[in-house]
């Protein structure tokens, strides 16, 4: 416990610690980097512009000016094999969930997963995939920060891409369940956000088969619930807290085609 504490400390503190200059040769690598070292220098020269109001390195704003620089490769002459590492040491629900949230979103589709870690000393996921084009740091930064969750550094070597993540506010989108809601015409499954006991109730018209999956505020399972018969209302019942719920149809989301109501109990 205390070595993974020292480690989320060690995040948070690298992230208003590390200089700009260090970030930038990190994300191009270096070879590019030293060849290319006085335009940066120049480039990034008033550090005050890529920091956020709270002090830390403006991920995204690098990454921005380093692609419109032409310093961040986005595509080979031809198929190659690459691979792309998230590693974090807090809240592995939530971080394991959007780095598929960011892969997806980065178009890394055929890919096999090469290291999976989940211990006391971190978290870290690695994916191997064959692509002529490059995952954009940018689309998966983006992802991340939605989330609440930081990009502290990225490093660059060859075809590996790591990506550091540090945990600030952690959220999810999600439908929030304050007494009583709608959620129309389903195409996929729901995500709510509930403080307690909820009702589930399927709307005239629809033949659903719950498949209902609980977790808590960081994602950490704590029931799932699978129907085969066909279901008008569902009780969760839960203690007061903070809660994720998603919603499917065991069989297809077609069952829901005219929505849920979901109401506070």
């Amino acid at each position: 416990m205390v070595k993974k504490i020292l480690l989320v400390l060690s995040l948070t503190l690298f992230a208003f610690a590390a200089s700009i200059q260090d970030r930038v040769a990190h994300i191009v690598g270096s070879s590019t980097y030293n060849k290319n070292r006085a335009i940066l220098n120049a480039v990034f020269m008033h550090t005050d512009k890529f920091r956020t109001p709270q002090g830390t390195i403006d991920t995204q704003k690098i990454v921005d000016v380093l692609k419109r620089l032409g310093m961040v490769k986005l595509r080979y002459p031809e198929v190659r094999t690459q691979s792309l590492e998230f590693i974090a040491y807090s809240h592995p629900g939530i971080f394991f969930y959007k780095v598929f949230d960011a892969l997806s979103a980065a178009a890394v589709i055929n890919y096999s997963i090469d290291r999976l870690v989940r211990n006391s000393d971190g978290y870290a996921i690695k994916v191997q995939f064959q692509a002529a084009y490059v995952p954009d740091p940018s689309t998966i930064v983006k992802v991340f920060q939605d989330a609440g969750l930081s990009v502290v550094d990225i490093v660059h070597n060859n075809r590996s891409w790591k990506y550091y993540i540090n945990a600030i506010n952690v959220h999810l989108h999600a439908l929030e369940v304050d007494s009583q809601i709608q959620t129309g015409a389903m195409q996929k499954p729901v995500w709510v956000h509930a403080k307690g006991s909820i009702s589930i109730h399927s709307l005239n018209g629809n033949h659903w088969s719950p498949a209902v999956f609980v977790y808590d505020k960081f994602l950490h399972p704590i029931k799932v619930i699978k129907k085969n018969e066909t279901t008008k209302t569902l009780d969760i019942p839960l203690p007061k807290g903070d809660y994720y719920i998603k919603i499917a149809d065991k069989f297809t989301i077609k069952n829901l085609r005219n929505g849920l109501q979901i109401v506070a109990r």
